[in-house]
């Protein structure tokens, strides 16, 4: 593959810095702050 680990973390981070707020991917900790009533599936 053309991109390194080491590229995507830069790029990850970059727009994790410049992200206004944390972006909700639906599969971590942020879901589950950004929606109280959120239940991880069984």
């Amino acid at each position: 593959m053309k991109f390194s680990l080491a590229t995507i973390l830069f790029v990850f981070a970059l727009v994790a810095i410049t992200a206004p707020e944390p972006i909700v991917d639906g599969s971590g900790l942020e879901a589950r702050q950004m929606k109280p009533n959120f239940t991880p599936p069984p």
